[in-house]
């Protein structure tokens, strides 16, 4: 079996945090630490994706694998399969993103073990705090471990949070990325509403706990010790 190539999409221009992906962060850019938290998934070739030769370069000088994709795609998502097509790359495609340096490999892994029955597989864990906060994302799913609905307002319990990580059949992914953006993706800013309105079976493996990401700066003072994960 090929093993599944890993794409961290890592953007300049977040609009919560602009060039959140040198933010030094406990002594290295936080870009790195994703990078080195991917290394300990042995077997799988990981490839930084980004639009800034700022990032490239610092991805680079670490000794890692990275390439610059258009300006104009419009999404990580994008961004990750045009890696894979560059790639020829026909097996597992996993999307983690830049900002995830907490993120455990084996979730990753748990994730991509979902594509023997689903053409996605993704994660999620127990929800905490508000329930009513949209700046995170809710998942319901059936008996078998299948998406059923994603959203940003409260939705059936038992109360689950999405993990954003995406592994994929390379078929899987062409097909998301080729189709355009759905009415329910516009008004909700859910790309993975379109993957199911599409058709593709979304798998989704729980997680004891969900991990820090840099999604501002305040997220910075939450995350754990890097080093010693």
């Amino acid at each position: 079996m090929t093993p599944p190539l890993v794409v961290l999409p890592a953007r300049w221009a977040s609009k919560r945090f602009p060039g959140k992906m040198l933010q030094m962060i406990q002594g290295k850019p936080l870009i790195i630490w994703t990078l080195i938290a991917t290394q300990k998934w042995e077997g799988v070739e990981v490839v930084v994706a980004t639009d800034d030769e700022r990032i490239l370069h610092v991805v680079q000088g670490a000794g890692y694998q990275g390439m610059m994709t258009p300006s104009d795609l419009p999404s990580g998502t994008d961004r990750v399969a045009w890696v894979a097509r560059k790639k020829n790359h026909g097996g597992a495609v996993v999307n983690w993103q830049g900002d995830e340096p907490a993120l455990d490999w084996r979730a990753a892994e748990k994730a991509t073990g979902l594509l023997d029955r689903f053409d996605i597989g993704t994660l999620c864990a127990p929800y905490q705090g508000r329930i009513e906060n949209e700046n995170r994302v809710k998942v319901q799913m059936s008996d078998r471990g299948e998406a059923i609905a994603f959203g940003r307002r409260p939705i059936a319990p038992p109360h689950w949070e999405h993990i954003g990580l995406y592994a994929c059949r390379a078929a899987a992914l062409e097909k998301w990325v080729s189709a355009p953006p759905t009415p329910n993706e516009r008004r909700f800013n859910l790309e993975q509403l379109r993957a199911m309105e599409l058709g593709l079976r979304i798998g989704v493996a729980p997680i004891p706990s969900a991990p820090v990401g840099v999604n501002e700066r305040s997220d910075i003072d939450r995350l754990p010790s890097l080093a010693k994960l």
